[in-house]
């Protein structure tokens, strides 16, 4: 009997041993399958899948409606990076390509940029086209990842509406003008407020502007007064006084356009005064002779924009429907552009040259042939008036900024 019982005990001993081994061999391909289970699925061209992505764009068309548009990207409100994946896919990625006048009809709004509260009043892109700047009535700054439209991070400091903002050549620093009489500078990289500019005018600041070289920044105030200031310190260089200008005494500049030569040497200043009129003046940057009248004085700028090689300026006049291009050295009027039913608030040349953008109070983006003067295709998608519109560095995104507190990205979809 006691043989019987230790065989047997010897036999359960035994069983066990495999028991735990098979649980041991099933425990370890259990942990293998739930360790590749956490990866998400890859599509063809190896993205992710859209359940994790966001939206999907539907198919481009001509023009959508505002109730149809979709917003394809999901806001990263926290100012988080995109993960890992995300980030091997977008160094990969094809470029993006060019917006021209064969493709318009695959124009679509790749990303739509929500969280100001208030109007937006500009947009700018970063030299390499990686950021895109935005400001707005609500006081606010917000930096955004071009590519994928999430949100980088929020300035703040103005104390009133953020009306004008620039980038400068090396993409380090941002500038901004506001209602609250101040001109702020900003380290891009982390968002720090590095100077405070009080305007000793008392001049609301409408629009700024960084110099080819970075050195310098223009501040355009409501009362005439234009002035130069040094990029790394924020001290004064010198003070462009508008000529004929009578906003200083009454302060009814309404707009200025503004642009700096590509070498740096001149500046072009144009201011809109209603119902007074306005001028476009060409200054010496580094001497202190008296401007060169290019246009005016009855010419009332809303902006204006150098075409790439500086042989035209497109002119959008306050409070018209129509925008004008002029010879560059002596004003000249060259082209009349007429389309949008209501009046053009911003205009702004294609890097190539070959196209120009139009932002109107029509709610549209008009893009224009420039040889012809034709208005080749209309954007649509804002609910309310399109204050600025930008191509990006290599033309091949356009942002828009509206009075319905968003920003749109426009492109061609990648293959």
């Amino acid at each position: 009997m006691r043989s019987k019982l230790k065989k047997n005990t010897e036999w359960l001993a035994g069983s066990n041993t495999i028991i735990l081994i098979a649980v041991g061999l099933l425990l370890v391909s259990c942990a293998t399958q739930i360790g590749t289970g956490d990866t998400q699925p890859q599509t063809a061209d190896g993205s992710a899948e859209a359940a994790a992505a966001g939206p999907t764009l539907p198919p481009p068309t001509p023009s959508a409606s505002p109730a149809t548009l979709p917003n394809p990207t999901q806001v990263i409100q926290d100012g988080s990076q995109a993960d890992a994946g995300s980030q091997v896919e977008a160094d990969t990625a094809e470029p993006r390509a060019m917006i021209e006048a064969g493709n318009l009809l695959h124009l679509t709004a790749l990303h739509t940029l929500e969280g100001h509260s208030d109007d937006v009043t500009d947009a700018a892109f970063s030299p390499d086209g990686s950021v895109l700047a935005s400001s707005s009535k609500d006081g606010m700054i917000r930096l955004w990842d071009a590519e994928d439209g999430s949100l980088l991070r929020t300035l703040t400091g103005h104390t009133q509406s953020v009306l004008s903002i620039a980038f400068s050549p090396d993409g380090t620093l941002l500038v901004s003008g506001s209602d609250d009489r101040t001109t702020r500078l900003w380290r891009v990289e982390d968002g720090m407020l590095l100077h405070t500019i009080n305007n000793f005018t008392e001049g609301r600041v409408l629009r700024v502007a960084f110099s080819p070289d970075g050195s310098l920044f223009a501040m355009a105030d409501h009362l005439c007064y234009v002035q130069l200031r040094r990029s790394g310190s924020g001290i004064l260089y010198r003070i462009l006084t508008q000529p004929q200008c009578a906003a200083r005494l009454n302060g009814s500049v309404a707009a200025w356009g503004m642009e700096f030569s590509r070498d740096g040497e001149t500046i072009l200043t144009a201011e809109g005064q209603p119902q007074r009129g306005g001028s476009i003046q060409m200054w010496n940057v580094d001497g202190f002779s008296a401007p060169t009248l290019l246009a005016g004085y009855k010419m009332m700028v809303r902006d204006l924009s150098y075409s790439p090689d500086e042989a035209a300026l497109a002119v959008a006049l306050l409070g018209s429907p129509t925008f004008v291009v002029l010879d560059a050295s002596d004003g000249r009027w060259l082209q009349e552009f007429e389309g949008h039913p209501y009046m053009v608030n911003s205009v702004g040349f294609s890097p190539d040259g070959s196209l120009i953008a139009s932002g109107s109070l029509d709610r549209t983006i008009g893009l224009w042939q420039v040889d012809e003067g034709v208005l080749l295709y209309q954007l649509e998608g804002h609910r309310d008036s399109v204050n600025c519109v930008a191509f990006s560095p290599d033309g091949s995104l356009i942002a828009s900024a509206s009075d319905d507190d968003t920003v749109i990205i426009w492109g061609i979809p990648s293959p």
